[in-house]
């Protein structure tokens, strides 16, 4: 059964929205962006995808009955979109020239500015330079086309990596890569890169261990994550958990399943036993998930490797929340919930409900 609900649906706002903004004055011009798209995002009770056309529209879930609103659209929002992600209570797009709108909550400025808004906004000073997006809980990321990095939005545990622990609705340049970026992901209150000498420098919330195994403080600049291998894809996050894929196709990840912090094996990481042939993973808040390069979604809460679930086959996309998850395949979205504890094996069994986008 799909319904309204008053808390949810992020293109309406999660709380009380501002008038509508203008219309897109600059126009939506450049180059394609690099980075592999995101289709599907998933957040704690919003998620959002691409339509055929490219526009976006979301929806919301009810935690406690897995309900489902019907998908809306996003107003405002240019056409041929590439990527988009959630945050708690905002969003944002990628066009498919290189920027970035969003819309949402901006109480600690993330949907880059200090206000709500129920239509898309442009954040003019990354026109047509953006390569990839990450959505972190209440801050936003984005990698620009030369390989540096800028957040905005909640900054208190240094998540923006700047060297300050202050919120900004501006994006702030990162401070202190040791190399240029090729990728970035975004957490609750942590932020990471891929470098292109394959390493991985973290920042924001040290809890569970987000800044490697040895630090107990958060930090506002980039922290090595050590590996054991070369690095060459990270999963999309929404919790406090990382994972990154190595260059033999195994996965090493850091963190936490909901309260159980992971005891590392490799200095700062642990392998997820089994897990060999990963194309995209994304990790939730007690629960992650891997499409598979034969295009099956695989799911795990714990360290001991992944199962696979029955539906949706044919999978080239995956995105997990806090208890539910999104995949697209040739027919469309599809979402299930994952249960409510790390436990619950809700996460295999429960069936996949296609979304009418």
């Amino acid at each position: 059964m799909k319904r309204a609900y008053s808390f949810v649906l992020l293109a309406g706002c999660l709380n009380a929205c501002g008038a509508e903004v203008a219309d897109p004055t600059l126009p939506d011009v450049g180059e394609a962006p690099g980075a592999m798209s995101q289709t599907i995002a998933v957040g704690e009770r919003q998620a959002c995808a691409l339509r055929d056309d490219r526009s976006v529209a979301c929806w919301s879930m009810d935690p406690a009955t897995g309900d489902l609103t019907e998908p809306q659209s996003v107003a405002k929002v240019p056409a041929g979109v590439h990527s988009v992600v959630v945050g708690r209570e905002h969003g944002c797009a990628l066009t498919g020239h290189g920027s970035v709108w969003c819309w949402g909550s901006g109480e600690f400025g993330q949907n880059g500015s200090n206000e709500a808004h129920r239509a898309g906004a442009e954040l003019e000073s990354l026109h047509g330079q953006v390569d990839q997006i990450a959505a972190g809980v209440e801050h936003t990321c984005v990698l620009l086309r030369d390989g540096s990095v800028e957040c905005w939005g909640s900054g208190t545990h240094g998540e923006l990596g700047d060297g300050a622990f202050e919120d900004s609705a501006a994006p702030q340049p990162v401070e202190g890569l040791s190399a240029a970026a090729v990728q970035v992901v975004a957490g609750d209150h942590w932020s990471c890169a891929l470098l292109d000498d394959l390493t991985v420098q973290c920042w924001g919330s040290a809890a569970n261990g987000m800044l490697g195994a040895s630090v107990s403080e958060d930090s506002a600049v980039p922290r090595h994550i050590e590996f054991e291998q070369d690095v060459v894809d990270l999963a999309f996050a929404s919790g406090n958990l990382g994972c990154g894929i190595l260059d033999d196709g195994d996965v090493r990840c850091w963190g936490s399943y909901g309260a159980e912090r992971i005891e590392p094996i490799y200095t700062d990481v642990r392998p997820i036993t089994g897990l060999t042939n990963a194309m995209r993973i994304s990790s939730g808040a007690t629960q992650s998930c891997a499409a598979t390069n034969d295009h099956r979604v695989a799911c795990w809460a714990r360290a001991d490797g992944p199962r696979l679930r029955v539906d949706p086959v044919g999978v080239n996309d995956v995105s997990v929340g806090t208890n539910w998850a999104c995949a697209r395949n040739g027919s469309g979205v599809w979402c299930w919930t994952l249960g409510m504890t790390e436990n619950d094996q809700r996460m295999l069994t429960n069936p996949a409900q296609r979304i009418e986008l």
